[in-house]
């Protein structure tokens, strides 16, 4: 994956990677939320970047994909007829920070789960990793956090 959104990192939010030796002990990992493990701190993009990584990743040739006033589009491919294999349909706005038409496939395919919590931020997680793995997110705004945890996972393999 490109790295051609790279931000500078807020210090309390960005995951750090801790090496902690003790006497004959193995080093450990420390994680911290809001991160992965390269350092990009997901909560300085913007969601038209966040689009524009999404879009990258999920766009057939990884090109697919442009960011213009704001807005992001996306290539869109028809069902294949014939021998011709699929038709081109054009441009159409890819927003899946905000968009259920845009995320949800995303979410099914890739095996996000959401939590819409009353008290607290919601939260989106790895379903491969669980709750207790190191990819999760809390935003107010649940699509977002599920990209963001689709990045995290796409970045991690």
């Amino acid at each position: 994956m490109s790295d051609d959104i790279q931000r500078p990192h807020d210090s309390d939010n960005v995951l750090k990677f801790a090496k902690n030796k003790s006497a004959g002990d193995e080093c450990r990992n420390k994680w911290i939320p809001g991160t992965n493990a390269n350092g990009t701190d997901y909560s300085t993009l913007t969601d038209e970047e966040i689009s524009l990584r999404v879009g990258k990743l999920i766009s057939p040739d990884g090109m697919s994909i442009i960011g213009a006033s704001g807005k992001v589009f996306i290539h869109e491919y028809g069902t294949p007829v014939g021998g011709y294999g699929q038709m081109c349909l054009g441009w159409m706005e890819f927003d899946p920070c905000n968009l259920w038409q845009d995320a949800g496939p995303i979410i099914a395919k890739y095996g996000i789960g959401l939590m819409p919590f009353k008290n607290e931020l919601p939260k989106a997680w790895d379903l491969s990793t669980g709750l207790l793995g190191n990819r999760e997110y809390s935003h107010e705004n649940l699509l977002r956090a599920a990209m963001i945890v689709f990045l995290m996972k796409q970045e991690a393999k």
